[in-house]
């Protein structure tokens, strides 16, 4: 369908809207998540302490009327419904004895790594693999690591990809360092054959599946993408123009606000690659049903 055609199809058919930021700039800014795959084994060792958990059973999903400004939690010693544990305090063992251990890693980075994409591939050392997918938090605000580093000064601006293995390499700090973030997030076990799924319920697309905040923007619409993104070329990446149709199909945590959209990339190293280096501003339009 030529251009004009289709322009004046979609505005008989729809409002159209523009997304943007709150703060008055009236920007929107871009990001992008992947299915992670990370190292573990089935059992624990010397070097794998760290476990990836499933869903505790005293985990409570909040709703509005019950009054409270966190989206999971528990109820506490006292009868009061409060966020669950913290990561620090699950690293402490917070949740030991409960046979919520599905697989381990030898880094607590890779298991953030892990939950802020929301779903990933579980590889052992032999080459099999399990995956797994989002089933509720701990109720805690999300922290950006990466950000509090590079706001104090410890690291230079840098790709999440890189960002991850710089955690990684910090030794006896990197527990320290990943309890900066006490956002915490539990999986199921998929299929090994599934694709990421969203939170409305639907398999995620690459390239065309975005997560927005559902307070501002809400799921289930269509709408078009306007940015620069980035391409692995050569070994490298460079940065092309960026048009195209796209569905608001999940959510995230650190998804806050109408000027906020993450770009859901795929799986794989490619897909790895691109969306960890994928910050630009952008425009969003969405289209509602006249």
């Amino acid at each position: 369908m030529p251009a004009e055609e289709l322009l004046n199809s979609l505005k008989s058919q729809f409002k159209i809207y523009r997304a943007s930021a709150d703060d008055g700039t009236g920007k929107t800014v871009i990001t992008g998540y992947y299915e992670a795959e990370i190292a573990v084994t089935k059992k624990p060792d010397e070097t794998h302490k760290y476990a990836v958990h499933l869903k505790p059973a005293d985990l409570v999903k909040t709703t509005p009327a019950m009054g409270v400004d966190f989206d999971y939690g528990r109820y506490n010693e006292s009868g009061k419904l409060a966020p669950h544990y913290s990561r620090a305090g699950i690293h402490a063992g917070m949740l030991g004895g409960q046979g919520l251990e599905i697989v381990w890693s030898a880094h607590p980075s890779q298991i953030m790594l892990l939950q802020i994409q929301g779903s990933g591939v579980l590889r052992f050392p032999d080459g099999d693999y399990a995956r797994a997918g989002f089933d509720g938090a701990n109720g805690h605000p999300f922290r950006s690591v990466q950000k509090m580093l590079i706001d104090c000064g410890e690291i230079p601006g840098m790709s999440f990809k890189d960002f991850i293995k710089y955690l990684s390499a910090q030794g006896p700090r990197e527990e320290r360092l990943a309890d900066l973030n006490p956002r915490y997030i539990f999986f199921r076990s998929r299929p090994k054959d599934s694709r990421p799924y969203g939170a409305i319920g639907r398999v995620l697309t690459p390239g065309r599946s975005i997560a927005i905040d559902p307070q501002y923007v809400p799921l289930g619409l269509f709408g078009l993408l306007r940015s620069k993104r980035p391409a692995a070329q050569g070994g490298g990446l460079v940065f092309k123009d960026f048009n195209r149709f796209i569905a608001t199909h999940d959510t995230g945590s650190a998804i806050r606000g109408p000027g906020r959209v993450d770009l859901f990339w795929g799986t794989g190293a490619t897909a790895e690659t691109e969306a960890s280096s994928m910050k630009a501003p952008g425009e969003l339009y969405l289209f509602v049903s006249k």
